[in-house]
């Protein structure tokens, strides 16, 4: 009975969406060294130092996740944590010049793969 309720073009457009999310993450490690999950983070702290717990939120993912995620980024040196101004334990994250300039180049790789990959997948909209 669900089977009925799958659309096969949808689900093939899924297929089609996943094989170009892990082209583009195969891209981005090799440019990059960083995996799909580190350069989110990276972008959403270009924005602006934040909390664990509110980049976690922002991310959509659980606090173990995250703590994988920037204790690679900090061994990198692309971020560091300073202690909150109001509490101590509430570290605030924020990019070191290095992790500024990899989110840099994140941006533009964002406007230069993604557009070609979307393209190539057929995944663009039609008007």
């Amino acid at each position: 009975m669900v089977a009925s309720m799958v659309n096969l073009k949808d689900l093939c457009q899924v297929k089609d969406l996943m094989a170009a999310v892990v082209q583009v993450e195969a891209s981005l490690r090799k440019q990059t060294g960083l995996n799909l999950n580190q350069s989110f983070a990276l972008c959403c702290l270009a924005k602006g130092p934040r909390t664990a717990g509110a980049l976690a939120d922002e991310l959509r993912i659980h606090g173990a996740s995250l703590s994988r995620i920037l204790k690679t980024l900090v061994q990198k040196g692309y971020i560091f944590r300073d202690p909150g101004e109001v509490d101590s334990r509430h570290r605030v994250l924020s990019l070191t010049d290095e992790g500024r300039r990899v989110a840099s180049f994140l941006e533009i790789c964002e406007r230069q793969i993604f557009p070609v990959v979307v393209e190539e997948k057929g995944l663009a909209e039609n008007p």
